[in-house]
């Protein structure tokens, strides 16, 4: 017997049952076939298109379902004969291993600085030895330059004694036994035509002249110039003493309003002109003033003008009135009369 609140199943239904359950497992694997056979076919047309552009190794098996497999050892990827490839192939990188020490890092940070400084002292070698064979080179250029220098000034020096001994040697065979000859000659000749020339020769080349004879004897040239300067000098001091000399014909007042030293020596200089050149060279520096130049040149050139002549001149009278106006004894009044600042009383 049957347990009870069992019922009982008909025979019928459960084969019915069971058949439907057997088709839809049939159908459910022939779908999940289909999309496996659709997936591969894709896959391999995807493959196919890869190798043709050779973006992967032919000789790797593909396998869609174990794509981590490590590919077998093939030959290096070549680049694409394509203009416009979508990849191009990099360098194989590193992966994975354990991080570098402390002591390896300073390791490899000496030998980069190493390496940087055997860099560095290459180069600086490397510029020592530019600049070594530069300077050779313009040593060389600058010993060219003066040996031409050098025989190019021998050269114009042989030209020029040639040409020297070629005049003296016409001058001789001209009947001028000496060149001192010639040259008194030249300068005494009352013709036109050479006087125009030796004028002009001394009014072009005259300085000239003179210091090159001074740089050949310079003390026959000093005592000569002397020889010379000497009488303009004491001329210009007579002169001098003879504009500096009171105008009796007027009187004493009307010189004391009329009396400037600008004017004075205006007029000291246009008649001792050489003799106030000198004074200014012998005594005056530079760091004395315009007026105090003026003052101290009129002083000097009265007490010259004093020696030539005793008696009181104008600037002698005024300096005489300045001086007893404010009260300077006596005995000052005759030192100063000695000096030539003021005259006798």
């Amino acid at each position: 017997m049957k347990p009870p609140g069992t019922s009982r199943i008909p025979k019928c239904l459960c084969t019915k049952y069971l058949r439907q359950m057997h088709l839809w497992h049939i159908v459910v694997a022939l779908l999940v076939i289909l999309s496996v056979s659709t997936l591969t076919w894709d896959a391999r047309d995807t493959l196919k298109y890869l190798k043709s552009t050779q973006l992967i190794d032919g000789n790797v098996p593909f396998t869609p379902n174990r794509a981590s497999r490590t590919p077998s050892p093939g030959p290096m990827l070549q680049p694409s004969s394509d203009p416009n490839p979508i990849f191009e192939a990099s360098p194989p990188k590193r992966r994975g291993g354990q991080p570098m020490s402390i002591k390896v890092k300073r390791q490899r940070i000496a030998r980069e600085e190493a390496e940087r400084e055997r860099e560095t002292w290459t180069e600086e070698q490397s510029t020592a030895e530019q600049n070594r064979v530069l300077q050779e080179k313009l040593a060389t250029a600058a010993a060219e330059k003066l040996a031409k220098e050098a025989a190019a000034a021998q050269k114009a020096d042989r030209e020029r004694t040639a040409r020297i001994q070629e005049a003296l040697q016409a001058l001789k065979n001209a009947g001028c036994k000496t060149t001192f000859q010639f040259f008194e000659e030249f300068f005494a000749s009352t013709d036109p035509e050479i006087s125009k020339r030796a004028s002009r020769l001394v009014r072009d080349h005259g300085t000239e002249l003179l210091d090159l004879l001074h740089q050949k004897q310079p003390a026959l040239v000093e005592k000569w110039a002397l020889k010379v300067s000497l009488p303009v000098i004491a001329a210009e001091g007579e002169a001098l003493a003879d504009l500096l000399r009171p105008d009796t014909t007027r009187e004493f007042t009307s010189r004391l309003e009329t009396w400037s030293l600008d004017n004075m020596l205006a007029e000291a200089m246009i008649a001792a002109p050489n003799l106030c050149e000198l004074l200014t060279l012998m005594g005056m520096t530079s760091d004395i003033g315009r007026e105090d130049k003026k003052l101290v040149l009129i002083t000097v050139l009265c007490m010259l003008a004093q020696s030539q002549n005793e008696r009181a001149n104008e600037f002698q009278e005024i300096m005489g009135i300045y001086f007893l106006a404010c009260n300077t004894p006596r005995r000052q009044f005759d030192v100063l009369a000695h000096a030539g600042l003021t005259g006798h009383q």
